[in-house]
């Protein structure tokens, strides 16, 4: 299963069949693109994460941290210092190409050095621990995902 935000990878399964379905490789290996959820159609960076809205992406846990987006994040280079990344409101220009900020997440800080951002992963973790706030997320976005998993079970010419 691959994210759509590698244009290579995706040239790469086009080649052996329809990218909004699944690709047969022989001997039961399968490949398919994450598809494009209704809510992200016209997105051109569309990870695992992407099925879920941005309002459910945007959830802070207990401390106040939460996933944030490329597109909401300044960084900031002082000499002798790691960057930071400072957030800042959506910028609505970048809005169909963003994505889920993949750097390191403690360099997600506000003015004073208090860190607001976590990973990927934690957020992943947060769900399946069912840890509240992270509890009855919109899974809508993921149906197609299902059907087409569902088709490469059901699929009768491996």
């Amino acid at each position: 299963m691959f994210d759509r935000d590698n244009r290579q990878v995706l040239a790469k399964l086009r080649e052996k069949g329809n990218i909004d379905s699944f690709q047969r490789w022989g001997n039961n290996v399968y490949s398919l693109a994450i598809p494009v959820p209704q809510h992200r159609i016209g997105y051109k960076n569309i990870s695992i994460e992407m099925l879920y809205t941005d309002e459910d992406l945007r959830t802070k846990d207990y401390t106040g941290k939460r996933l944030y987006f490329d597109n909401e994040l300044r960084i900031e280079i002082e000499p002798g210092s790691p960057p930071r990344y400072v957030p800042l409101p959506p910028i609505k220009g970048k809005e169909l190409e963003k994505k889920p900020f993949d750097g390191k997440s403690e360099l997600i800080v506000d003015q004073s050095g208090r860190q607001l951002g976590f990973s990927k992963a934690r957020l992943a973790q947060l769900i399946h621990d069912q840890v509240e706030p992270f509890t009855g997320f919109d899974v809508a976005g993921f149906e197609q995902l299902f059907q087409i998993v569902n088709e490469v079970l059901l699929d009768e010419e491996e």
